[in-house]
C-alpha cells in the first residue's frame, strides 16, 4: 500500500471515530446507515418480486405448451377411434386379431421316417399305395398320422413338405398328393448299389386338406435304422 493511500485510510478511520463520538453526529449517522439498509432492503424485495415474476410467467408458459399437446393428442385419439368405428377399420383389426390367433395357436411341424423299427423293403404293389411314415421324430400340432401316413391341415395357409425316398437295387418313386390331386413325383432307379431321391414343394392348403405320399406301383423304397425314407412339413403362415 502506498504512503498516500495509507494516509488516506488513517484520515478516514479518524473521521468516522470524531463522528461517533459526537452524539448529535452519531444519531444523524444512525439515521443514514437505517435508511440505507431500508433502501437495500427494498431493493432487495423489488430484485425478488421480479424473480418470482419471471418464474410464473415461464410456468405459465409451459402450462400453454402442456394444454397444446394434450389437445393434439386428444386430436389424434378422435381420429383414430373414427377410423376404427368405420366398416373398413374394424375389418382390418379384425383381420389382424385372425392372423395374430393363427400364429399363437396354430403352429404345426412333423417330421417322419418309413419304419418304426427294423430294416427292409416296402413294395413292390400292383397300384399306388400310401406310405405311412410310422417313426415320428416331430408331430407339432398333431396333424400328421402315423397311423394312416395323412397329414390334416388345421388352418388355411401356406406349408412347405419335403420328402426323401432310398432305392437298394430297385426303381422307386413316390408322389406328393393334395386330396385326390397329383403334385410332384420324385423318381430313383439303381440297378446296383442303393440310391436316393428327393422333393420338396409349397402349397396353398385349406383348412381340412390332405396331403399324403403315395409309392408308385411296381416300385419299392428301402428304410433302416438310418431313417433314409422320409416325410417332413410345415406351416409357413396363415392365411
Amino acid at each position: 500500500m502506498t504512503e498516500d493511500a495509507e494516509q488516506s485510510v488513517r484520515l478516514h478511520a479518524f473521521s468516522c471515530s470524531a463522528i461517533l463520538r459526537s452524539p448529535r453526529l452519531q444519531r444523524t449517522e444512525l439515521g443514514c446507515v437505517q435508511s440505507r439498509v431500508r433502501m437495500k432492503i427494498f431493493v432487495c424485495f423489488l430484485l425478488l418480486l421480479s424473480l418470482w415474476c419471471a418464474s410464473t410467467e415461464a410456468q405459465t408458459r409451459d402450462i400453454y405448451e402442456e394444454v397444446d399437446e394434450l389437445k393434439a393428442s386428444l386430436a389424434k385419439l378422435k381420429v383414430d377411434m373414427a377410423s376404427l368405428q368405420s366398416p373398413q377399420g374394424t375389418v382390418t383389426v379384425k383381420n389382424r386379431l385372425m392372423i395374430n390367433d393363427n400364429d399363437i395357436f396354430f403352429k404345426v411341424a412333423f417330421s417322419a421316417s418309413l419304419l418304426a423299427n427294423g430294416s427292409g423293403h416296402t413294395g413292390p404293389f400292383n397300384k399306388h399305395e400310401t406310405l405311412i411314415f410310422k417313426h415320428v421324430l416331430t408331430n407339432v400340432g398333431g396333424a400328421y398320422s402315423p397311423t394312416t401316413g395323412l397329414f390334416t391341415a388345421p388352418v388355411k395357409g401356406v406349408y412347405h413338405f419335403e420328402w426323401h425316398i432310398h432305392g437298394y437295387l430297385s426303381e422307386s418313386a413316390a408322389q406328393l398328393i393334395r386330396n385326390s390331386n397329383y403334385i410332384y413325383t420324385s423318381v430313383e432307379k439303381q440297378t446296383e448299389g442303393d440310391a436316393s431321391s428327393s422333393q420338396a414343394a409349397l402349397l396353398l392348403l385349406e383348412a381340412s386338406d390332405v396331403v399324403f405320399l403315395h409309392l408308385y406301383q411296381k416300385t419299392k423304397v428301402y428304410d433302416n435304422a438310418n431313417h433314409l425314407t422320409t416325410f417332413s412339413g410345415h406351416l409357413l403362415f396363415p392365411m
